[in-house]
């Protein structure tokens, strides 16, 4: 994309999002909404059918947090790490460590629309986006790790990288993956008239 190009996209989606989002960031309404892949819309509102490893769900579920200055920002999850050296490693619950949150930032210029009321399965903004970034095809241009300095105020820890957390959020997928298909199984039995709406969520 040209510098120009991208400019104009960036402040394009600004100003929708400023619009339809504001009740949000105001504390109004609940803070979340639907992200979903501009170029895999097709299955929406279906579960994926497969698992795939290397490649996130085409829509989710995520909690919005703050915008940061080149876009928005949603809430991942949380880690249990040792943070030293610059890096942020994930390590097992029994060893000494402490919590971060992990926060996606998304950048104004690969968000494609937005639609502020949703729909009738999910009745919330639904933020379209071109998930170009990783090898998963996220829409996430960096991963940060934000630290809680008391009185749950979380700040930015910039530069720090999280490792290992690639393997936990693969074994997290593959079980609200496994959720999912339990969930679909149920309901197509109880109400076959009913498609299964369940949401995958980026905080599951």
């Amino acid at each position: 994309m040209r510098s120009d190009e991208r400019v104009r996209r960036r402040n394009e989606s600004k100003a929708k999002l400023a619009v339809a989002l504001a009740p949000m960031y105001r504390g109004e309404v609940d803070a979340e909404v639907i992200i979903r892949d501009a170029d895999r819309d097709d299955g929406y509102p279906q579960a994926d059918a497969k698992f795939r490893a290397l490649r996130i769900s085409p829509w989710f579920k995520a909690e919005l947090l703050k915008p940061w200055g080149d876009g928005i920002s949603v809430w991942l999850g949380m880690e249990w790490v040792v943070v030293a050296d610059g890096k942020a490693r994930v390590v097992a619950r029994e060893e000494p460590g402490e919590w971060i949150r992990v926060v996606g930032r998304i950048p104004y210029e690969v968000v494609s629309d937005v639609d502020p009321d949703g729909d009738v399965d999910y009745p919330m903004p639904q933020i379209f986006c071109h998930f170009d970034f990783s090898r998963a095809r996220e829409p996430y241009s960096e991963i940060v790790a934000f630290r809680d300095h008391g009185d749950d105020h979380w700040f930015a820890m910039e530069g720090v990288r999280i490792e290992g957390r690639s393997r936990s959020s693969l074994w997290r997928r593959w079980r609200l993956h496994r959720q999912m298909e339990k969930y679909q199984r149920e309901v197509e039995r109880e109400h076959p008239q009913i498609p299964p709406t369940l949401p995958p969520s980026s905080t599951d």
